[in-house]
């Protein structure tokens, strides 16, 4: 790790327009999971007490985003500084320190979440966020804690301006917190957007529902004829769920589970065009060979096709309907794998060394976008 962390902040010191890549470069080595850096970081916070499965995700993740922001904040975190220390002593440091607030953080949200209300100011969840019909979308009386909770959780939301997007992640990992369940399972991103469709039809609440069933009798020992028909892509979203797991939400409210998974399949938005352009400039900046600026073009257009969803957030002047949009994108998307290869095939190899397979292309992308998103 050390070695490779030199060799980028030499990079960017000799090179300043490589600064960017550098940062990359550097978070990858950091966050490696050969090392282990947060799963260690909080296995000697727990001291041998070891965190519920759900929380300790939770917290992992609220100390690798503080590793990214930290590392990919040009302004205030000097490369030069990974010159006089160990880089990997700095990480496991960091990452310590960091763990504190985010147990704090997580168990507050959670706390929040636990909160009941009174009958008398239960609600019901915006049906665009859930499902799509405000019937279905109703939590009784016996879920009025969690309709309150997300009541406040989404009046806060909206006045903070958050897009659909953000609200449908977090009711999402509210609704898990509020049931103790796991996030679903998911092998590709087919299969999500599989599953996607399958909940906007008007059976797919059920269909969702009658997949819990078919998985709890399975883990019984008891599955029926019958439940051979139910789509093996819907049963795997429960690979990491328990029977009990299963039976939690099958007692619920049928918008629960959607919710659930509506919040693991849902796609972010489409990047703005500023930021866009801001990506393919950085991009294009890591060679001047021929032919790299050209396919940078591609390279951006293909990824963002087939890692984000068709429209924008907050774009009231795209004027195609929505399957022109969604054939547009899985039109660019159908390139990205191919010219991800050719990205790493480009002599110099531009986007790294270590960047060898078609998912380290993504994770390239996907960290410069989040660093021009700051």
């Amino acid at each position: 790790m050390n070695e490779r962390v030199r060799v980028a902040v030499q990079l960017a010191i000799t090179r300043p327009v490589e600064d960017l890549r550098a940062r990359i470069d550097i978070l990858a080595a950091l966050l490696d999971p050969a090392y282990a850096t947060v799963e260690r970081a909080i296995a000697r916070f727990e001291s041998g007490s070891r965190f519920p499965t759900t929380e300790r995700e939770q917290i992992a993740d609220y100390v690798i985003r503080a590793i990214e922001r930290k590392v990919l904040a040009a302004d205030s975190f000097p490369l030069t500084h990974l010159q006089t220390i160990s880089p990997s002593a700095w990480v496991q440091s960091f990452a310590r320190s960091c763990v504190p607030s985010g147990v704090t953080e997580v168990r507050r949200s959670r706390a929040r979440a636990s909160s009941s209300g009174s009958l008398e100011e239960r609600i019901t969840m915006p049906p665009a966020l859930i499902v799509q019909s405000a019937e279905d979308a109703y939590l009784g009386a016996a879920d009025e804690d969690l309709a309150e909770t997300l009541s406040e959780q989404l009046h806060e939301w909206e006045a903070e301006g958050h897009t659909k997007y953000e609200r449908v992640i977090r009711v999402g990992a509210i609704l898990r917190s509020l049931r103790d369940v796991p996030a679903v399972h998911l092998r590709t991103r087919a299969d999500r957007r599989w599953v996607e469709n399958v909940i906007d039809a008007p059976d797919g609440a059920e269909l969702i529902r009658e997949s819990l069933i078919a998985f709890r009798d399975l883990c019984n020992g008891n599955p029926r004829w019958e439940q051979m028909d139910v789509d093996d892509r819907l049963m795997d979203l429960w690979l990491d769920f328990t029977a009990d797991h299963a039976t939690t939400l099958i007692d619920g409210e049928p918008a629960v589970a959607v919710g659930i998974v509506r919040s693991g399949v849902t796609f972010p938005p489409r990047p703005q065009e500023a930021v866009r352009l801001e990506l393919r400039r950085a991009l294009k900046s890591l060679s001047r060979r021929t032919g790299w600026s050209s396919l940078v073009m591609d390279l951006e257009r293909s990824w963002t096709a087939e890692m984000h969803a068709a429209r924008r957030a907050h774009d009231n002047m795209d004027r195609r309907t929505d399957t022109e949009a969604e054939s547009e994108r899985r039109t660019d998307a159908e390139l990205w794998e191919p010219i991800a290869r050719k990205a790493i095939e480009f002599p110099d190899a531009p986007l790294g060394a270590s960047v060898r397979t078609v998912d380290d292309v993504d994770r390239v992308l996907g960290s410069a976008l989040a660093a021009l998103s700051i």
